[in-house]
């Protein structure tokens, strides 16, 4: 792809053919890598918390070292999802975790075009200026197709419309600042639960509304910072600064001595 087909892509990825925002730019040493093509998922592909592709569908994951960017409005995010050249399946986030350009692949790592950051494909940072990582997913294949779970079963399924964490499961939910992060089993929306520096719990989904990057809790200013634009938010997710323009999404939270209970509208 040319310097100048690069630029145009990139500008129509992030922010759509109307919208007039400056595209970081692009140095003159940019690699042969473009970001990974964009593919909107149909419903009968969704299956509970699971994404199921077909290799035949999609000949641009079939091959080695190939991938693609899959979403849709039940997605956390969008997902950048690989196969590398050994034929190993891997899924992360597609943006990158510096300013929130769309990734690419090379065959081995995955590769912002913007400004050269690279990850592996567990999601973990090889070369700056990137310095947070990107969220992993699970990937299956059996030949014919690929499944990306994206309830990781870190955190309980949602149960009657809520879900209830037990301190002896999330013991950081004991301590100042603690920070439990996962996605219900049955569902695929992440969860943030954070004791609050002055007491009590929110629960918020970290997704930055602006670009859909991960926003991570800083206890030193007692806010959430997304790594990528540098949007801020207040302990119950309430938007402080931009370049986002609303606030977090956040849930109902109810405690008694063993637990925590979100409300999941």
């Amino acid at each position: 792809m040319t310097e100048p087909s690069r630029r145009r892509f990139l500008r129509s990825a992030l922010f759509g053919s109307a919208a007039v925002v400056t595209v970081p730019a692009l140095s003159s040493c940019v690699p042969e890598v473009s970001p990974a093509a964009y593919v909107d998922l149909a419903v009968p592909e969704l299956s509970g918390s699971k994404v199921i592709l077909s290799l035949t569908k999609y000949p641009e994951l079939a091959r080695p070292g190939g991938a693609i960017i899959i979403r849709h409005s039940s997605l956390p995010s969008s997902i950048l999802v690989t196969q590398s050249l050994s034929g190993a399946f891997k899924a992360t986030s597609a943006l990158c975790s510096h300013v929130g350009c769309p990734l690419g692949f090379d065959g081995t790592d995955i590769v912002c075009p913007c400004h050269l950051s690279k990850f592996d494909t567990a999601g973990n940072v090889l070369q700056a200026p990137a310095t947070v990582k990107l969220q992993a997913y699970a990937a299956t294949s059996d030949g014919a197709n690929v499944t990306v779970s994206l309830g990781a079963g870190d955190f309980p399924p949602i149960q009657e419309g809520k879900v209830t964490l037990l301190f002896t499961d999330y013991p950081a939910l004991r301590t100042k600042c603690g920070v439990a992060l996962g996605t219900p089993s049955n569902g695929t929306k992440p969860l943030l639960v954070l004791a609050k520096s002055g007491g009590g719990f929110s629960a918020v989904d970290p997704t930055c509304p602006h670009l859909q990057c991960a926003v991570a809790y800083k206890c030193s200013s007692t806010e959430f910072l997304c790594p990528c634009h540098a949007s801020t938010f207040k302990e119950d997710g309430t938007l402080i600064t931009g370049p986002a323009t609303s606030s977090l999404k956040s849930f109902v939270v109810t405690v008694d001595a063993t637990s925590i209970t979100i409300t999941i509208p």
